[in-house]
């Protein structure tokens, strides 16, 4: 057998290695490659070991969030809770179409902490801090907490029963350049401390643009420290102990429309932008001995005169008394429920109802 016999009868044997060899790369890559899409779909019936396609959705935002490439888009395919979730790069999660629920108890709803130049979109979409806790009463922490990104918007989101609405800390954005942040059609009430709260690191400066946003029943609804500079338009800012916070050096300038009444206290614009006359001036601080309000302390367990006293206390008062047989001893003669949830603020003397096992 000649040479070139050999060469071509050993070129014959190796080459189905060859391509069974490549083949299995190919395989082998080909999962990693198509792991990302740039659309994928979330489902209350879906499951996250599921690709996120349409017709094999994922249950969470989560699990989708792994599987979307950089840029890419989260819809929902129906209404769902979809969980907590952490946007580590450019992404935009929809709901539109069904009621996209995000619950987080001890926790935070969304945390933003894409790269420096990443731009994040959340639309359509509803947060709420599942349960009620001693202390806040609500259970979760921020709705959204704001880390770091080029630009965060927020169009057409709920948030409510939280410590913060939307806490911006911007730790992680470019120093060299403007972090900037628009609130579209967000409507935030029930946050024990802050409906937004905007305290960025140093050096790191925030634009904000708020635009017919509702923020309501807070203890603060809207503060602004210092590198941060905000634009409201067409806002309403009600029932809050504080309405506007500016005290450690933040600007709120208003470009018109807002409405900042039946605070405690309103607080005030930094400036009315081309002479903008919606807002009202700050009511005066109520005296520090006058109490305006009812905080209703939470009753159950207590006995009827223990219930009575700390109604009192909060400035409420002990209201219709029912009773029903239980069969638990350990719950006679103790509240079992009241007429107006833990932690509410009503007006000073309002009467709480009780219901007490005999």
């Amino acid at each position: 057998m000649n040479s070139s016999q050999t060469t071509s009868l050993t070129f014959t044997k190796t080459l189905p290695l060859a391509l069974a060899a490549i083949a299995f790369v190919l395989a082998v890559i080909a999962p990693t490659a198509s792991a990302q899409a740039t659309r994928t779909w979330v489902s209350g019936t879906g499951d996250d070991v599921n690709p996120c396609s349409r017709t094999a959705p994922c249950k969470t935002f989560a699990g989708a969030i792994s599987k979307t490439a950089e840029g890419g888009e989260i819809n929902a395919i129906d209404s769902g809770g979809y969980g907590a979730v952490t946007i580590s790069k450019a992404i935009t999660i929809d709901g539109l179409g069904a009621q996209s629920s995000i619950l987080n108890s001890g926790a935070n709803g969304v945390i933003v902490n894409a790269g420096a130049d990443d731009d994040v979109i959340l639309r359509n979409l509803e947060i709420v801090g599942s349960g009620v806790a001693a202390a806040c009463p609500w259970t979760g922490l921020s709705g959204i907490r704001v880390l770091a990104a080029r630009t965060l918007r927020v169009e057409n989101v709920t948030i409510n029963n939280q410590s913060i609405g939307v806490e911006v800390v911007a730790s992680g954005t470019n120093p060299d350049i403007f972090f900037d942040i628009l609130l579209n059609n967000v409507n935030i009430s029930n946050t024990c401390n802050y409906g937004i709260k905007s305290v960025p690191a140093a050096g790191h400066p925030v634009r904000m643009a708020l635009n017919n946003n509702t923020i309501s029943n807070a203890n603060t609804a809207f503060h602004a420290a210092a590198g941060t500079e905000a634009w409201v338009t067409g806002s309403n800012f009600f029932l809050n102990n504080l309405g506007l916070d500016t005290s450690e050096g933040g600007l709120i300038h208003s470009l018109g429309g807002n409405q900042v009444v039946g605070n405690a206290t309103n607080g005030a614009f930094t400036d009315l932008v081309d002479g903008d006359p919606s807002s009202p001036p700050a009511a005066p601080s109520p005296p520090a001995t006058a109490t305006t309000y009812c905080v209703v302390p939470k009753l159950k367990g207590k006995t009827r005169a223990a219930a009575s006293a700390s109604l009192t206390a909060g400035n409420c008062a002990l209201g219709n008394v029912r009773s029903v047989k239980v069969s638990r001893k350990s719950q006679r003669k103790k509240v079992l429920s009241q007429t107006v949830p833990a932690g509410v603020e009503a007006k000073a003397g309002t009467k709480v109802g009780v219901l007490i096992g005999k």
